[in-house]
C-alpha cells in the first residue's frame, strides 16, 4: 500500500511538474514604474532636449540618468502641491530648488558635465520665466511641467 500511495504521488508531482503553467515566462512589473511623457510645449521640449544631448555627449551613465528623471519627477510632485501643503511658493523658489536637488540627493556631479545646470535651468526659465512672482495655479502647473520635462530628457537617455 505504502509503495502505491508514493507511486501515484510521484506520478502526480511529474505530470503536475510537466503540466504546470511556465511561471518563469510571466514577469512581475516593476513596483516604481515611472510614467514620463514628452513635453508638449515645443520650446519647452527642444531645451529638455538640449539638456538631455549635453549628458550623453559628456559621458553620462544611466544610473546617473535614472537617479536625475527621479530626482526631477520628484520635484516636479513638490511643486504640484498647493493648498495647505505648499512647499515652493513662488518662482524664485523652484528654480533654487532647481539649483540644490541634486546635492540633497547627493549625486555627485557637482563640476562633471559642464553646462548642465544651464541647460536644465534654461528649461525652467523657458517654462516659468524669471522673474520673481508668487505661483498661480498656472505658474504651479508651469513650474511642475518643466521639471517633468526635464525628467523626460534623462528618460530618453535610457531608452
Amino acid at each position: 500500500m505504502n509503495k502505491t500511495v508514493l507511486l501515484v504521488l510521484g506520478i502526480g508531482l511529474i505530470g503536475y511538474g510537466l503540466l504546470r503553467p511556465n511561471i518563469d515566462l510571466v514577469k512581475p512589473s516593476p513596483l516604481n514604474v515611472i510614467n514620463v511623457v514628452a513635453p508638449s510645449d515645443e520650446t519647452i521640449k527642444t531645451a529638455a532636449s538640449e539638456v538631455a544631448e549635453l549628458f550623453k555627449s559628456k559621458g553620462g551613465s544611466k544610473q546617473e540618468a535614472v537617479g536625475l528623471r527621479d530626482l526631477y519627477v520628484g520635484l516636479s510632485r513638490l511643486v504640484k502641491l498647493d493648498g495647505e501643503d505648499q512647499i515652493i511658493k513662488n518662482t524664485e523658489e523652484i528654480r533654487q530648488a532647481n539649483a540644490i536637488a541634486g546635492l540633497l540627493l547627493n549625486l555627485d556631479i557637482k563640476g562633471k558635465y559642464p553646462g548642465l545646470a544651464k541647460e536644465s535651468q534654461e528649461v525652467i526659465v523657458a517654462a516659468i520665466g524669471d522673474d520673481m512672482v508668487q505661483l498661480t495655479p498656472d505658474l504651479r502647473s508651469r513650474g511642475s511641467d518643466a521639471f517633468m520635462a526635464l525628467a523626460w530628457a534623462y528618460d530618453q537617455i535610457l531608452q
